[in-house]
């Protein structure tokens, strides 16, 4: 895969498969990025699902000290909908009070069916988010579906 240049002080794989107890995630690191450099993390990723199978994907999204202004949380939903077929399971970590607004958003749009609701709890199911990757990546390979979780 390409290496996306962050901040011009070091490289790193932002699109990348984790092998964890012998499942595949597919990991968004949007940590520490600009919009613009999360927009190239989108069509990266937009590249490796192209044709992925239906429910297979486990998703990771980390958004910790990212940039997301309205144009990349736009982009984030539209990639999030358009590949929701082959995603069996997606988690988010790293939200903080700059992107709450944009995982909200997100979130109503992933549970279509609780877009009406008021309570975050039912709209948090559709993209639920951890305190730490690891904690996400326990998730993601268990069999539970999404609990309450303490959002501090």
């Amino acid at each position: 895969m390409e290496r996306v240049m962050l901040r011009g002080y070091r490289r790193v794989e932002r699109v990348r498969f984790i092998d964890f107890k012998k499942e595949d995630i597919l990991f968004l690191d949007f940590s520490d990025s600009t919009a613009e450099e999360g927009t190239e993390i989108i069509n990266e990723a937009t590249g490796v699902l192209k044709g992925g199978p239906e429910s297979s994907l486990l998703l990771l999204v980390n958004v910790a000290n990212a940039e997301m202004d309205s144009r990349l949380a736009e982009e984030l939903e539209l990639f999030l909908i358009r590949n929701r077929h082959c995603i069996r399971k997606q988690a988010i970590v790293g939200i903080g009070e700059p992107q709450e607004a944009a995982y909200i958003a997100i979130a109503r749009l992933l549970k279509s069916d609780l877009a009406s609701s008021d309570n975050m709890e039912d709209v948090r199911k559709g993209f639920p988010r951890f305190n730490d990757v690891e904690e996400a990546k326990d998730w993601l390979v268990s069999d539970q579906l999404y609990l309450a979780i303490s959002f501090s």
